[in-house]
């Protein structure tokens, strides 16, 4: 019994130690380290303290690090260092959860620096997916809500501005990035992702040969800027890839308050290494058309294409709702190209772009601060615009009459066009400064085919604006540019206001495009080949469907219209000169064939032509008064489903020996 007595304090003790000792090291073991080579394992309490033992040479090899639970990182984190910098010394390093964690900042964190940083490191794959765990993004970084600091969740930075140390090869995939934006309203400037040049008093100094970057299928929310490429101009950041990530939310203290994506010094010339920006949904700005109180944070864009991004490919990305509708009077931008040099070979392609909405604040013409699908603000050349879905929604704030806004607008006089093909353009403000496409110079296609697009502004907006004039109507368009021969003036059938696929209904937007072999797009927005799609049974079988969505609908076609014949001009009499002309409906019936004529410039009454027989129309245009003016004369045949195609005639002028 005094044994007994004696012990069991010292037993209890013994216990209590252990429990203490499991729990501290639980405390340790919230980041496990295996490694190939030197130390082969170790245990941290956070991703920083792994990063430090990392560069240390701790752990060598092949590094393989797990984050099996929440951390909350120093003020002042480690930055990876690259192999081969002081001890350092590893191939790779992937990073991954076990469960669902999350990587926090502290409560206050250090200005001008990331939760997660690599500072010239190499061969880094962070993985937020682990296959055991429901959801493919099971890891989450978040940064701690700041008014005041610049933040970056993630940082893949190079250390030497003269492109010696680059960080190379680096992917980020499956995570959920949340920044460090304060509220919905916040202007403070923080970001998702920053690719720069390293830097302690700066984010914004261009990283230097960083190569071969993966930024895939992650969540990004609560920044003011979502992906932020920056690359040198002399010394880019080739290879880089923005792939399938979603940014933004529907709830506005999480959205992205400014910017989705940016990049630029990705590619100097020629197609290797050329970057990708493919299939990401992203939204920014207010989440309200009608605005939000004190919203109010310069132009919103959806992805913005700066200086030395030659041949980037933009494509199948759905670029929806942003929203600038403060009353301070911003714009609002789809797709914004602001770069010249080395900006070549674009190809922006397949994507949705809709619900672009800001305030009615000016009708100055063309209007910095107003709604665009896609503007072009500086002089790419030789851009190639194909297969993409565009729709400006209405503008709801805002009192000016005659605002302007466009689906496609070029504001300088610089860029230039290779193709623009099977596009649809609606722009859906109303009024006289209402434009689905808009060209400052006439320049900027002289090499361009143009055609095969569907252009609508259907309240009382113009197809266009060329020659420094608005071209009101599709047959306007056509004559004024010398393009556009197979294009339309059609409502598209979408699904809804939100989904621009395309329904089965009848359009003639089905097998409208130009062929593969003129375009060298071969799939959709959905990664459907074109033509197609697989299965069809109404189209399909021809040529691409016009837009992003290559769909299944009942085709139809315009009005044949085939000149037959006016009377000879008469150089001393005046005379009235029956036309005729033969029309076969395409699809439907032929609902009118219409004679349109003026004197001197002077639009007089229309004639509806007569069918006399078969598919022959008449019609006579009067004796010219003055009896010596110019005439100009065209015809438009529609068809029962709206569709119309235009003949202009030559000019003429009767008894143009008058007073000789």
């Amino acid at each position: 019994m005094g044994n007994f007595t004696i012990f069991k304090p010292l037993r209890l003790i013994a216990a209590v130690f252990s429990v203490v000792m499991l729990m501290v090291s639980s405390l340790q073991a919230q980041v496990n380290v295996a490694a190939t080579a030197g130390t082969p394992t170790g245990t941290y309490a956070t991703v920083s303290a792994a990063f430090a033992a990392v560069n240390l040479g701790t752990h060598q090899g092949v590094i393989n690090i797990t984050i099996s639970a929440n951390t909350t990182e120093p003020a002042a984190v480690t930055a990876l260092v690259n192999s081969g910098s002081g001890a350092a010394l590893y191939s790779a390093i992937n990073i991954k959860p076990s469960g669902n964690v999350t990587v926090n900042s502290a409560a206050t964190p250090t200005t001008n620096r990331g939760l997660i940083e690599l500072n010239g490191a190499d061969n880094v794959t962070i993985d937020g997916d682990d296959p055991a765990t429901p959801g493919v993004r099971n890891l989450t970084f978040q940064v701690a809500t700041s008014a005041t600091l610049v933040t970056a969740v993630i940082r893949f930075s190079s250390n030497s501005t003269t492109g010696t140390n680059g960080a190379d090869n680096n992917t980020i995939k499956n995570c959920i990035l949340i920044g460090s934006r304060p509220t919905g309203i916040s202007s403070n400037i923080n970001y998702g992702i920053n690719i720069s040049n390293y830097s302690t008093t700066s984010l914004l100094t261009a990283a230097a040969s960083s190569i071969n970057t993966v930024i895939e299928n992650n969540e990004i929310r609560r920044c003011l800027r979502g992906i932020y490429a920056l690359g040198s101009t002399t010394l880019p950041i080739t290879g880089t890839v923005i792939r399938n990530n979603i940014l933004g939310s529907a709830t506005l203290a999480d959205n992205i308050g400014q910017l989705a994506i940016y990049i630029a010094g990705s590619n100097l010339s020629g197609t290797a290494g050329a970057a990708l920006i493919e299939g990401n949904d992203l939204r920014a700005g207010d989440v309200l058309a009608a605005g939000t109180a004190s919203f109010a944070v310069t132009n919103v864009t959806g992805i913005e294409l700066n200086t030395a991004n030659s041949n980037i490919r933009v494509l199948r990305n759905n670029i929806h709702d942003i929203m600038q509708p403060s009353t301070g009077g911003w714009g609002a931008y789809g797709i914004h190209v602001t770069g010249a040099a080395s900006c070549d070979n674009f190809l922006i392609a397949n994507n949705f772009i809709n619900n672009i909405v800001a305030l009615k604040y000016s009708a100055t013409n063309p209007n910095t601060y107003t709604s665009y699908g896609i503007r072009v603000s500086a002089g790419a050349t030789l851009m190639r615009i194909i297969n993409n879905t565009i729709v400006v929604a209405p503008s709801v704030s805002g009192t000016v009459v005659g605002y302007t806004s466009y689906g496609v607008g070029f504001t300088v006089t610089t860029p230039t066009v290779s193709q623009f093909l099977n596009n649809i353009v609606v722009n859906n403000n109303t009024g006289t400064g209402t434009y689905a496409m808009y060209s400052q110079a006439n320049s900027i296609w002289t090499t361009a085919t143009i055609n095969r697009n569907d252009y609508l502004a259907p309240n009382s907006g113009n197809v266009g604006f060329y020659n420094g004039a608005n071209q009101t109507t599709l047959a306007n368009w056509q004559a004024s540019t010398g393009q556009d021969a197979n294009s339309f003036n059609a409502a598209p059938n979408f699904v809804s206001a939100n989904d621009l696929h395309i329904t089965t209904a009848p359009t003639p937007l089905e097998s409208g495009g130009a062929p593969t072999s003129v375009t060298l797009v071969t799939n959709d927005i959905d990664n459907q080949l074109r033509p197609g799609p697989v299965g069809s049974v109404n189209g399909g079988a021809t040529n691409p469907d016009m837009g992003a969505d290559e769909f299944d609908a009942m085709p139809i076609f315009a009005p044949v219209l085939t000149f037959g014949s006016i009377t000879p001009i008469n150089c001393t009499t005046a005379a009235a000169h029956p036309v005729t002309v033969s029309v076969t409906p395409g699809s439907g019936t032929v609902a009118s064939v219409v004679l349109n004529y003026a004197f001197n410039g002077v639009a007089q009454t229309p004639i509806t032509m007569t069918n006399t027989t078969g598919s022959t129309y008449t019609g006579t245009i009067p004796v010219a008064s003055p009896v010596n003016a110019s005439v100009t004369w065209n015809i438009v045949a529609t068809n029962s489903f709206g569709l119309n195609v235009p003949y202009t005639g030559a000019s003429y002028i009767d008894q143009s020996l008058l007073g000789v």
